[in-house]
């Protein structure tokens, strides 16, 4: 069993995983208890962070190089200052967003050195493979996609003219709008990125020209309509990582 942290595999230092412990988030609601009335309120709050630990032992050889691996291994782990990719080979789908943030004990016993990892994760499992669904929708119309995973994600949007010019026009997700007041021409792609809070046409900056709320795409069946100034239709390209809790 390998894992790969940053980039880097547990293997190049020779560290053999024994156990993997992965958590689900942390629920983070309140329970409001009211004098003369059963049970709670429950006031919900968004997820907390999700923790994975990992069992490791490397084998000793002498004792300098034993403390030598161990402070790679240290060096390893501890050097990225913001959350880094953390992928297992027990499922190669998905990946963690993660860091070490408890300090790593290396207890010695005969010929191994056993010690274990402690992640803090963003409270998501990301999809390796990036999705792209793309729909065709007339102006007024609906169209759906399917979104994979548990939990709503946040899209890159690509809109472009279908045939005729795009004049401006409103898209809306599950009834989300968001308002486009630029035009769209043939060979052009408005490209807006939900998560980074980014618009960009031909890479120039275009945010001031959108108005409304970056949508996410939740999991399930999303609804897609769009309706444009000039009643032109627009390829709408959807490309986002699956997410699960």
């Amino acid at each position: 069993m390998d894992f790969t942290f940053n980039g880097t595999s547990a293997f190049t230092y020779g560290v053999n995983v024994t156990d993997i412990r992965i958590f689900s988030p942390e629920v983070r609601d309140e329970y409001e208890y009211i004098p003369g009335k059963d049970g709670s309120y429950i006031f919900n709050a968004a997820y907390g962070d999700r923790r994975v630990e990992v069992d490791c032992y490397i084998a000793r050889s002498t004792v300098e190089e034993t403390l030598a691996k161990e402070r790679e291994i240290t060096g390893w782990l501890l050097r990225p200052q913001q959350r880094a990719q953390l992928r297992f080979t027990t499922d190669q789908t998905v990946y963690f967003m993660a860091k070490v943030d408890e300090q790593i004990e290396f207890n010695h016993q005969l010929n191994v050195s056993f010690f274990t990892i402690s992640f803090n994760c963003e409270p998501f499992i990301y999809s390796v493979q990036e999705y792209e669904k793309t729909v065709q929708v007339v102006s007024g119309g609906t169209m759906y996609v399917q979104v994979e995973g548990t939990a709503y994600t946040y899209p890159v949007i690509e809109i472009s003219p279908v045939s005729s010019n795009i004049a401006g026009g409103q898209l809306q997700v599950r009834g989300i709008k968001l308002n486009i007041n630029l035009p769209i021409n043939a060979g052009e792609k408005l490209i807006l990125d939900t998560s980074k809070l980014t618009a960009t046409k031909g890479g120039a900056n275009v945010l001031a020209n959108i108005s409304g709320t970056f949508m996410p795409l939740w999991a399930g069946i999303n609804s897609v309509y769009w309706l444009a100034y000039n009643g032109a239709a627009a390829n709408v390209t959807f490309k986002y990582h699956a997410r699960w809790l």
